[in-house]
C-alpha cells in the first residue's frame, strides 16, 4: 500500500507540472495484486528552482526550505571588532516536493540558527566557516 502513496504523491507532482510521469512498462495480471508498473520521472523547468544536484540518472531536489521570520528580531552580539555572533529564527517553508522528505513528521515549524560571523575589509560581515 505504501506503494500506492508514493505513487499518488508523483502523480500530484505531473498534475502541478513539475514532473512528467510517462508509463515505460507495465505487467498487468488479471484480478491480481502483483501488477507492476515502471515509470520515467523528469522533471520540468518549473521544478528548477528546487534542484540541488542532478547526475545523469538522479537530481536531489529540495522538501523544505528555511526563511527569517517576522516576528523575531536578529540577535546581532559582537564580540569584538572582528567577530560576532547572531542568532536567527528561520521559519520552515514546505516545497512542492516536501512529501519525499527524510522526516516528514519533524516537531518544529521553525529553527533557531546561531551563526559565527568575520569582518572583511572589502567585503563586511561574512558567515565563518
Amino acid at each position: 500500500m505504501k506503494e500506492y502513496a508514493v505513487l499518488e504523491h508523483y502523480r500530484q507532482l505531473a498534475n502541478e507540472d513539475y514532473i512528467t510521469l510517462d508509463l515505460v512498462k507495465s505487467k498487468k495480471k488479471f484480478l491480481s495484486k502483483d501488477s507492476s508498473f515502471i515509470y520515467s520521472v523528469k522533471l520540468t523547468q518549473k521544478a528548477s528552482p528546487y534542484v540541488i544536484k542532478q547526475d545523469a540518472n538522479s537530481a536531489t531536489v529540495k522538501a523544505v526550505t528555511y526563511e527569517l521570520t517576522d516576528d523575531k528580531l536578529v540577535d546581532f552580539t559582537k564580540v569584538n571588532a572582528a567577530t560576532a555572533k547572531v542568532t536567527v529564527s528561520l521559519k520552515k517553508v514546505n516545497t512542492p516536493f516536501a512529501s519525499f522528505q527524510k522526516n516528514p513528521e519533524e516537531n518544529s515549524e521553525f529553527l533557531t540558527k546561531t551563526y559565527r560571523l568575520k569582518y572583511d575589509k572589502e567585503e563586511g560581515w561574512k558567515v565563518k566557516k
